[in-house]
C-alpha cells in the first residue's frame, strides 16, 4: 500500500506492485483498514490525529523459536499446540502443534534462534490501559476509514479475533448503506 486519501465522502487506496513498480488505486466509499497501525504509519495517508494516537497502542513484537532436546511442554505439561500464558509479564507464548515443526536430530545440542524487532512486526498492547486508549479511537470509522484486524478485538494475537472484528465491520456497513439507502425515499 502506497497511500490512503479521502477523496469526497469516500477514499482512494493507492498501491505499487512489488514486481513490476506499477501504481494502481481503487476508489471506495468505505475502506477497511486491517493492517496494524503502525505499518499503516509509514505510508502517506490521512487518518485523523485521534486514529494516530489510536495507533500508539502497540508493542514492539519479536518471535523467538528454539529446538529442544525433547518436546517438553507436551511430555511434561500436556501442552499440545496453542497459546500458554505465562506468570512473567502479559504476553503468551505459542506452542507448536503436534509433529509441527518436526523434531531434528541435534541430540545435546539447544539451538536458540531470535529475531531480531522489525518495524512491521508489532502486538497490539494487550494491557487495560492500551485497550482503553485504544479502542474509542479505533471502533468507529474514521471517515471512510473502518478498522479490522486482531488489533481491534478481544482476541488479540488470533485469526478469530481478526475475522469477529472484520465481522463487525460489515455489519455494520451494511447498516449504514441500508439506512442511506431508506433515506430520502418517499414513505
Amino acid at each position: 500500500m502506497a497511500a490512503l486519501r479521502r477523496l469526497g465522502s469516500g477514499a482512494r487506496v493507492t498501491w505499487r506492485d512489488r514486481a513490476t513498480g506499477r501504481v494502481s488505486a481503487w476508489e471506495a466509499d468505505h475502506v477497511i483498514v486491517t493492517v496494524p497501525l503502525p505499518v499503516v504509519s509509514s505510508i502517506d495517508h490521512d487518518l485523523s490525529p485521534k486514529v494516530k494516537a489510536g495507533g500508539r497502542a502497540y508493542l514492539p513484537a519479536v518471535k523467538t523459536a528454539f529446538q529442544a532436546q525433547r518436546r517438553w511442554w507436551e511430555q511434561d505439561h500436556g501442552i499440545y499446540g496453542g497459546i500458554s500464558w505465562t506468570t512473567r509479564g502479559h504476553h503468551p507464548g505459542v506452542v507448536p502443534e503436534r509433529g509441527h515443526p518436526r523434531p531434528q536430530g541435534h541430540p545435546g545440542r539447544r539451538l536458540h534462534l531470535v529475531a531480531r524487532p522489525r518495524p512491521r512486526l508489532c502486538g497490539d498492547d494487550t494491557r487495560p490501559a492500551g485497550r482503553r486508549d485504544a479502542y474509542p479511537a479505533l471502533l468507529p470509522p474514521d471517515g471512510p476509514y473502518w478498522f479490522a484486524g486482531e488489533h481491534v478485538s478481544h482476541l488479540a494475537g488470533w485469526q478469530e479475533g481478526s475475522i469477529r472484528a472484520t465481522h463487525h465491520v460489515l455489519e455494520r456497513i451494511q447498516a449504514r448503506v441500508a439506512a442511506g439507502r431508506t433515506e430520502g425515499r418517499p414513505g
